[in-house]
């Protein structure tokens, strides 16, 4: 909103064969994340699907003990103390029908899910509609 928005283009070697095989899915619906297993501790390929009407993203946040996605929101907003959390990885918006798959290395603890992408009716990230998810990570 004030600027800080660049465009890029990424390039690199052209991948052949098929892409490699995810270990899980995580489906984005309106507005909620489907799981098709629980996550793992440890390196992990995951495929990202936008199952639904509109754009979603997915974000990790690492939360600190005790912490929840909630608390994760509340400091968003206002920025106060020390973070209950940090955001580190996933991906960026998709739109409907768009897969993308991940790598990601998990440590044992608690996670949250969030989609900040802005609803098309109303503007408001999808958080605020509900679309995130705590998970834990044994």
């Amino acid at each position: 909103m004030k600027g800080m928005v660049k465009e890029l283009t990424v390039v690199g070697p052209a991948r052949r064969g098929a892409p490699p095989r995810p270990d899980a899915t995580v489906k984005l619906i309106d507005y909620d994340f489907v799981l098709s297993a629980p996550l793992r501790h440890g390196h992990q390929i995951i495929s990202v699907q936008n199952a639904g009407s509109q754009s979603h993203m997915l974000v990790f946040l690492r939360l600190e003990p005790g912490k929840t996605p909630a608390d994760y929101l509340r400091w968003a907003v206002r920025r106060e103390g020390a973070p209950p959390g940090k955001a580190f990885g996933g991906t960026t918006g998709m739109g409907p029908g768009v897969v993308n798959t991940i790598e990601v290395d998990l440590k044992p603890g608690n996670y949250g899910l969030a989609c900040f992408e802005p609803d098309a009716a109303d503007g408001k990230p999808h958080v605020a509609h509900g679309m995130i998810k705590q998970i834990r990570i044994p």
